[in-house]
């Protein structure tokens, strides 16, 4: 898969660089000023980001069919690297033994495909990290969702964001996907981009959330009083 990533020069150019795969950016120069461009690989789950931002340049290519389905797999990567690697990190811990035990990691990855509903998975991951289901920790975490509030009011309709986020965005990848209905327009791309946005934002809110509890854990001395799930 091709990735493209832009920054922005301290000059204001405006630089692109592409990749392929897992192979790293390149280190490159501007252009216009000269300035050296340092590309650091990000921390955590680096093809989640690749795929998100392969939906980004989708949307500004305006295929719009394309940016929904790359933003629905994004979101569900990020979901699947979480839980597989709290789960082994759990194992680990309990057992006293190596964090990167391959068959474990497969075990869960199964355990994980056994899921199949997005709601389920949005509540496992939930449960898992912060020790409640996916709308409880929603519940207190409001900051999270302004976003999207202010730009989708309909959210509002919805008793449940569990099902707004699932009907907005995941039945409309389902539509492209099993029903063969490929002709979405803009505002439907620019909607499941932004909610697969913010959805990336609250997994990155639960795993904060969770190395503060295993900091507690391990650090019983100093217990964080935000931690407690």
């Amino acid at each position: 898969m091709k990735s493209a990533f832009s920054v922005t020069c301290q000059c204001g150019e405006p630089i692109t660089s592409q990749t392929s795969g897992t192979e790293p950016l390149k280190d490159t120069q501007c252009p216009s000023c000269k300035s050296p461009i340092w590309f650091v690989a990000p921390l955590g789950n680096e093809v989640g980001l690749r795929i998100m931002n392969r939906a980004w340049n989708e949307l500004r290519q305006q295929d719009f069919t394309l940016t929904i389905v790359l933003s629905a797999m994004a979101v569900e990567c990020e979901l699947a690297y979480f839980y597989i690697k709290w789960k082994t990190w759990e194992f680990a811990w309990a057992n006293d033994t190596h964090f990167h035990d391959p068959v474990k990691r497969e075990e869960y990855a199964e355990e994980w495909r056994n899921f199949r509903y997005i709601s389920r998975r949005f509540d496992e991951v939930s449960q898992l990290l912060t020790g409640k289901n996916f709308d409880s920790f929603l519940q207190n975490n409001g900051a999270l969702l302004k976003a999207v509030e202010n730009e989708y009011p309909t959210c509002k309709n919805f008793t449940s964001w569990k099902e707004f986020f699932r009907q907005e965005l995941f039945d409309r990848r389902n539509k492209i996907v099993h029903r063969g209905e490929i002709d979405f327009q803009q505002a439907e791309g620019k909607m499941c981009f932004a909610l697969a946005t913010a959805l990336f934002h609250i997994i990155k809110a639960m795993d904060t959330h969770r190395i503060k509890v295993m900091d507690s854990q391990l650090n019983p001395a100093f217990p964080s009083s935000k931690a407690t799930p």
